[in-house]
Formats: C-alpha cells, sequence, structure tokens
C-alpha cells in the first residue's frame, strides 16, 4: 500500500514537472514573439520618401525605408513600450509608440518638411587658404572593416573634423578598400553632424546628398562646393551604407584607417548608438577653405 503510495505521488511530481516544463517553453515562446511595424512613408504631397532612418533610440534596433518609402522591422516584444523614430535629411523627426502599430496593417506615416536655419559665420577679407582635415593618411594593411550579415544591415563610418576658424566646406573624402574585381556598386549618403557630448549629434547638412560608387574605387568623395556649408566649430562628416534592398548582397565594406588617427566613430543600427574608435580611425577628411 505504501509502496503504491510512493508510485502514484512520484508520478504526480513528474507530471507536474512536465506541466511546468510546457508552460515555461510556452512563456518563453510568447517572450520571444516579434512585432512587425511596418507601412510607407510620404511627405505632405503624398510623395514618398526612401531612405528615412528609423529606429528606437539607445537600443541598436532599426532600418530604413526603401525606394519606395515602404518599411518593416521587426520589433521583440519586450520592446513593445518603446518608441519608434522616424528621421529624415530636411524633415521633422516624427515619434510613433510602437503599441500604435498592429501587426501585418500598413500604417501611412507622413513627415513634414522642416526650416533650417543656417549658423551664422564672420568671414574676412583675408585671403583664404585650402587645407585638409581630418585623417588623410592611411597605415598599410590596417582597415576598419564592416561586416553584413543580411542585405538590409545598416552601416555609418564617421570622422571629427577639428576647426579652429570660419571655414568652409568644399569636399570630404574616404579611402576605401578598392578592388577591381569588384563589378558592383554601393551607395552612400554623406552627413554632417554637430558635435554633442563628444559624439554625433543634431545633423547641421539638411539635404539627402546619395551618391554611387564603383566597388573598385580606392577613394570616394562628395562635392560639396554648391551646398555653402560654413562652420566655426568642429563638426563630425560619415559615410553612410544605402542598402539597395534587392537581391544584391555585399559581404563586407572597408575604410583604409591610420593607427595614429583619432576622432573615428562608427554605428551598425539605424539611429543607433555611436562607438568611438578607442585606437586610430578610418581615412576620411574634409577639404576645406579657411
Amino acid at each position: 500500500m505504501n509502496g503504491q503510495q510512493i508510485t502514484k505521488n512520484s508520478f504526480q511530481i513528474r507530471l507536474t514537472g512536465y506541466v511546468f516544463i510546457i508552460l515555461l517553453t510556452c512563456i518563453l515562446n510568447v517572450d520571444a514573439q516579434e512585432i512587425t511595424a511596418k507601412g510607407i512613408l510620404t511627405d505632405e504631397n503624398a510623395i514618398p520618401l526612401p531612405w528615412v532612418n528609423i529606429g528606437i533610440k539607445k537600443k541598436n534596433i532599426g532600418s530604413m525605408s526603401k525606394a519606395n518609402g515602404k518599411f518593416e522591422l521587426q520589433i521583440p516584444s519586450t520592446n513593445f513600450q518603446d518608441t519608434l523614430l522616424f528621421s529624415y535629411v530636411g524633415y521633422h523627426d516624427q515619434a510613433i509608440p510602437i503599441s500604435a502599430f498592429q501587426t501585418g496593417k500598413e500604417n501611412k506615416i507622413i513627415l513634414k518638411k522642416s526650416i533650417h536655419q543656417l549658423q551664422e559665420v564672420v568671414i574676412t577679407n583675408r585671403k583664404k587658404k585650402i587645407r585638409k582635415l581630418g585623417t588623410t593618411g592611411y597605415t598599410p594593411m590596417v582597415w576598419v572593416s564592416i561586416s553584413f550579415k543580411n542585405k538590409n544591415d545598416f552601416a555609418e563610418q564617421a570622422q571629427l573634423i577639428k576647426i579652429s576658424e570660419p571655414t568652409r566646406l568644399l569636399e570630404v573624402r574616404a579611402k576605401v578598400a578598392g578592388n577591381k574585381k569588384k563589378t558592383d556598386s554601393v551607395n552612400y549618403r554623406l552627413n554632417i553632424y554637430a558635435v554633442k557630448d563628444g559624439l554625433p549629434g543634431p545633423r547641421i547638412l539638411e539635404k539627402n546628398l546619395i551618391k554611387s560608387f564603383s566597388m573598385a574605387e580606392r577613394e570616394i568623395s562628395f562635392d560639396l562646393n554648391r551646398e555653402s556649408i560654413f562652420t566655426d566649430k568642429d563638426c563630425i562628416v560619415s559615410f553612410e551604407y544605402i542598402p539597395k534592398g534587392n537581391t544584391e548582397h555585399i559581404n563586407i565594406l572597408s575604410f583604409r584607417a591610420s593607427l595614429t588617427g583619432k576622432g573615428g566613430y562608427s554605428r551598425k543600427a539605424s539611429i543607433g548608438d555611436w562607438t568611438p574608435m578607442n585606437a586610430g580611425s578610418g581615412s576620411i577628411y574634409a577639404i576645406v577653405e579657411q
């Protein structure tokens, strides 16, 4: 009798353990679920906005809208109470609670144009000089490399430009890997940021400058002569990789780098955290008039 009771109790304990495991598995599966935020971004005239930065600040979760303005972002359910930020050059940022998105439903989001006041800079009549500021050289066989797992991955490489007097930015250049065997191209957007707390801060270039470069090129550049960009404060210039969003897939991007350079930054998520380079910097510099 006692033996039967013990066996019965053991069975109940085992059964209870199995039920607990099943319930725990269900809970973990629920926690692992994702929310799909999707929709289309347009301006006030219903014109689609391509390559809008989308993400959750301080969480390194982000994406971009495609060429047709559409976007789709998988968000862990643990971030359900966070806010999704939409940021686009020349437009006001817009923040929308993730809880407002319904999985599977396409949302239409309208961004409004911003009026950007350019900084006033006092220009003297003295003779101007052309200078190169930033990291102009590189150390042989040293690279800043960014790898990609899929075709929609993001990357941005930046460089501090130290300025001590009224300056006009004429051009921004970067030395890259260059591979003559590569026949495809890569798109970059040039961004210029103010410095805030030692990191890239608000944009000071409110113009969408995007350019396509051959993967065979060893130096890429953006001409700013038509932009009339003047500043008398330090700034940060960056090359932001723009995914093409099609079947093409780039495995890695490489910038030449200098071990003695300073002021390099990078990030791998749209609207993500910037990471300062502890040693050296990518070979990125600006040609300026002072």
